[in-house]
């Protein structure tokens, strides 16, 4: 039925290659059930800001960093709080919970790993129930290294967690 046509603009992540084919398969898998989706790309720049500073999107395929503990990378992506159009990288989506935000903010004050654990659980069931943010792939990073670089990766951030002990090796 024409008279609802279903249309979105997906602004691909400006990232490469292989966030170009993830738009494509969203396309086509979206296409399939009767929604048509205009891919739009943009050069990082203007990505970032369209996305997370000016929230002017209706769908876009992004990346987040989980880090070793989901309130150092998970929470900033489904917190109130972090809705702040002057800080990119935060909760783009706009998304509001208050009992997603008592959650985080019992998280970051619970010291009982058992404790945080079922609060860690409690937020996962309302995040995929509410889905905010829906996870469709998962990348590998790798990182290489010659042998006579040391300390390249040291602590739980693996690639991410700094250069601050690297020495290389004569």
């Amino acid at each position: 039925s024409d008279v609802y046509k279903r249309q979105i603009i997906h602004d691909v992540a400006a990232f490469g290659e292989d966030w170009r084919r993830m738009g494509e398969v969203i396309k086509q898998q979206l296409g399939k059930v009767g929604i048509e989706v205009e891919l739009r790309n943009r050069d990082y720049p203007t990505f970032v800001r369209a996305i997370h500073n000016e929230y002017d999107f209706q769908m876009s395929s992004s990346w987040y960093i989980g880090m070793a503990d989901p309130t150092l990378g998970v929470q900033r992506n489904t917190w109130s709080k972090m809705i702040n159009p002057d800080v990119p990288f935060g909760n783009s989506s706009q998304y509001s919970n208050p009992e997603v935000d008592a959650l985080w903010e019992a998280a970051q004050t619970e010291a009982d790993p058992a404790k945080r654990n079922e609060i860690f659980h409690q937020l996962q069931r309302i995040l995929t129930e509410d889905s905010p943010l829906v996870w469709i792939m998962d990348m590998d990073l790798v990182a290489m290294q010659r042998d006579r670089v040391k300390n390249l990766i040291t602590s739980p951030f693996g690639i991410r967690g700094g250069l601050y002990d690297v020495w290389v090796e004569d």
